[in-house]
């Protein structure tokens, strides 16, 4: 193609038949990450999205547009210019298609608007379907599609429509994901969980809100964050039984979990309020693939989640084991034991003799001084005074003379 050569993406004016204009508006403003105002000026009117760009890169635009139900057309002209400029008309050049016109996506015929085409008998939504719903993934790793008649496939890390659309118009996860990482991170994840969709939430409806506390606070805010997901799925149209997804229950029964009774046991319980997330998780992704059939769900771990994972997952192990394997008794005597013979070690400074002896002797000089009576009534000043006059003198050098 000569390098003098671009194009312009124009829509046409025209929603395709069967598409609900409130539908398209809502896609069409997270596609560009646009206010929905600003997306219902737009949507129904002729107006230019992208100009002076390559034919590959406008037939993905077309593509992706298309896919949300806006009728577009491509105009082959040169220059470049800003995108989103307002047009008041938009005039076919010679041999490009009208408003009126199509131009088959399997042979290429320009032909007037129709649901078969004319020269090879194909159906042109099917076509157009096929071509836009391409299996892809989500992520950092590099994903492509194959966009209309391109003939060659584009790297989303390449393609600015999929940098609008990075991510959803809610964060989600797949549930298996949300369960590890909640579980592995203490709760911390199911705190990161509400600040992504928050910031979502800001950025499309520019309310004055600061989603860092409403994730800190989230046991205040989750009604206010489950309800704008419900609400977000009806304007969407998308069925969602109240037994599924109640969110006063789920909203009542997390704040239940994470302020409970403090007790040894009672965090694990609350360890499992993310379960109370999973319907709203479910529910949002429902929206998010309505308004993009290419969005490809958050299921892959990051290396910082791997890393969450390892870390987390080892203190999970540590505070399960201090809470049911190991009585807490044995616990403060395990950690006086040794705090005790650091501390006589330290003592000893460099003599490896007195250090050697504390570490033999430490047993018998223990158990003469009744260590344990100490520990249960170490708050006793005279039995504080009778400990020390035992256990130190202890600790014999070879000449029986004592080392503390």
């Amino acid at each position: 193609m000569n390098d003098s050569v671009s194009y312009s993406v124009v829509l046409s004016g025209n929603i395709k038949p069967g598409s609900e204009p409130e539908s398209v508006t809502d896609a069409f403003s997270r596609l560009f990450k646009l206010p929905l105002e600003k997306a219902r000026s737009v949507v129904g009117t002729k107006f230019v999205i992208k100009k002076g760009i390559d034919l590959k890169l406008a037939k993905t635009y077309k593509d992706k547009l298309s896919a949300i139900g806006l009728e577009v057309v491509l105009q082959k002209h040169g220059g470049n210019t800003l995108a989103l400029d307002p047009i008041e008309s938009v005039a076919p050049k010679p041999g490009e298609p009208s408003a009126k016109e199509m131009i088959c996506p399997k042979c290429g015929l320009q032909q007037p608007k129709a649901e078969e085409c004319s020269g090879c008998g194909v159906f042109v939504h099917k076509v157009t379907q096929s071509q836009v719903t391409q299996p892809s993934t989500h992520g950092n790793a590099a994903a492509s599609f194959t966009p209309g008649n391109a003939g060659a496939n584009v790297s989303r890390a390449e393609d600015p429509v999929y940098d609008e659309m990075d991510e959803g118009f809610f964060f989600t996860t797949s549930t298996l994901k949300l369960t590890v990482m909640a579980i592995c991170s203490l709760g911390i994840y199911q705190l990161y969980w509400f600040y992504k969709n928050w910031i979502l939430i800001k950025e499309r409806t520019g309310q004055n809100i600061m989603p860092f506390w409403r994730a800190i606070f989230s046991v205040f805010w989750a009604y206010s964050c489950f309800k704008h997901i419900k609400s977000s799925a009806k304007e969407n149209q998308l069925e969602v039984p109240e037994a599924s997804f109640p969110i006063g229950m789920l909203a009542g029964a997390y704040f239940i979990l994470q302020v409970g009774p403090s007790s040894d046991s009672y965090w694990l319980l609350s360890l499992f309020s993310f379960v109370l997330l999973i319907p709203a998780n479910s529910v949002a992704l429902r929206v998010n693939k309505h308004l993009d059939p290419d969005f490809a769900n958050n299921e892959r771990l990051s290396g910082l989640n791997w890393a969450g994972l390892v870390i987390g997952g080892l203190l999970l192990v540590l505070l399960l084991l201090g809470t049911f394997l190991i009585p807490e008794e044995q616990t403060e005597e395990f950690v006086f034991r040794k705090t005790m013979e650091y501390q006589l070690k330290d003592d000893c400074g460099e003599d490896r003799n007195c250090i050697s002896a504390v570490e033999k002797q430490m047993e018998s000089c223990l158990a003469r001084s009744d260590w344990r009576r100490y520990l249960k009534n170490n708050e006793d000043e005279e039995e504080l005074n009778r400990f020390i006059k035992i256990f130190f003198p202890c600790f014999k050098n070879p000449n029986g003379n004592s080392y503390f």
